[in-house]
Formats: C-alpha cells, structure tokens, sequence
C-alpha cells in the first residue's frame, strides 16, 4: 500500500485507508473510462486554488504527448497562416490571443494518429469541441443554418473558390 493511501485519524490516532475513488471517480476523455480523478494530472493554468484536472487521464496524456513530440518531428514547417481559418501570426499577435499566439499548434486525427496541419488556438478549440470530427462540423452547420443544406453548399463553394 502506498503512503498516500493511508491517512492518520486526529482524534483517535490510528490509521485510515483511503479508497482511491475517496475523491470520486472522472471521465477521460482519451480512453472513455470513469477512474479515479487521482489517475488525473493537475491542469497547467489552474489558479485561484481551485483543483483543476485534466480531461485526459494521464496514461492517456502521456502517450499523446508521445505522438504530438513524433508528429512535430516530421511534421512540414509551420505555415505563415492558419490552415483552418487563414488568421496570421501578427493578427494573433493583434488581437491578444494569450495561448499560443506566437505560432500554431499542430493538429492531428485522433482517431488515426496522423497530422493535420497547424491551426490557431481558437480553432483547435472549436474542432476539439465540436467533436474533432467532421460530423460534429456538420452538426453545428446545419444548426447555425437552420438545417438549409443549401445554404451550407454556398458557403462552402465561395470558399472552395479562395
């Protein structure tokens, strides 16, 4: 048993384990399974004293790292725009985006493992949330245009054109 499992009573002075869901259990994200929310790292930006845990449990974290590291190694250089939205490095710079805004984040299938292309903060973030897929995409599509598919065809033939 670990030292972290065990905790001294004050008032009687004798030992209590603690069961390793005592904090209660979290779901990753990553490997879509309820553990303990100690199996989770503390979040980079958390402050206030609030605790903070990652979304990913760490298992999880630490094989994504893995990839990202092997990914960026043979990934093609960074691009002076976003591949997703076409913002710039001096319009981040402008707008005051705090994360990152000195360069993109590589972006990659999860589901596959492969690289993507290397996109701003804000539209990591969106992709992330809709999903990561194009399905979530396309959810948000037809809700922003009231489900008129045609709408959603005109959209993307003037961008097809850019």
């Amino acid at each position: 048993m670990k030292d972290k499992d065990l905790q001294l009573n004050m008032f009687t002075g004798e030992v209590d384990i603690i069961s390793p869901t005592a904090k209660g259990v979290k779901y990753c994200n990553s490997c879509k399974k309820d553990l303990p929310v100690e199996m989770f790292g503390f979040w980079w930006s958390a402050s206030y004293g609030k605790e903070k845990r990652n979304g990913s449990c760490k298992e999880c974290m630490k094989v994504n790292n893995a990839l990202i590291k092997k990914l960026k190694f043979n990934a093609p250089p960074k691009p002076d725009e976003c591949d997703c939205c076409g913002i710039t490095i001096n319009e981040l710079k402008r707008r005051g985006d705090n994360r990152e805004y000195g360069g993109f984040q590589l972006d990659h299938d999860h589901e596959t493992g492969t690289f993507r292309g290397w996109i701003d903060h804000l539209c990591n973030q969106g992709i992330g949330k809709l999903g990561d897929n194009l399905e979530g995409v396309c959810r948000a599509a037809l809700y922003l245009s009231k489900n008129d598919v045609n709408v959603i065809i005109e959209i993307l033939n003037k961008l097809k054109k850019k």
